[in-house]
C-alpha cells in the first residue's frame, strides 16, 4: 500500500521534481532510495507482467 505523496512531488514535461528542499549531505541518500523505489517497482511491474506475482 502506497501513501499520498500529493504536495510533495510533482512531474511536469517528463520531470520529477521534489517540492520540499533536501540538504546538500542527503542528496545522495534519497538519490539512492528513489533509484531503489524505482527498480523494486520495474522489477515487480514484469514479475505480475510475466504471471509471477511477488510475495509481499
Amino acid at each position: 500500500m502506497s501513501g499520498s505523496l500529493k504536495g510533495l512531488l510533482s512531474f511536469e514535461n517528463d520531470t520529477l521534481k521534489l517540492i520540499f528542499e533536501v540538504e546538500k549531505e542527503d542528496e545522495e541518500i534519497l538519490f539512492n532510495w528513489i533509484k531503489e523505489i524505482g527498480i523494486y517497482r520495474l522489477h515487480y511491474y514484469f514479475e505480475e507482467k510475466a504471471g509471477n506475482p511477488l510475495v509481499h
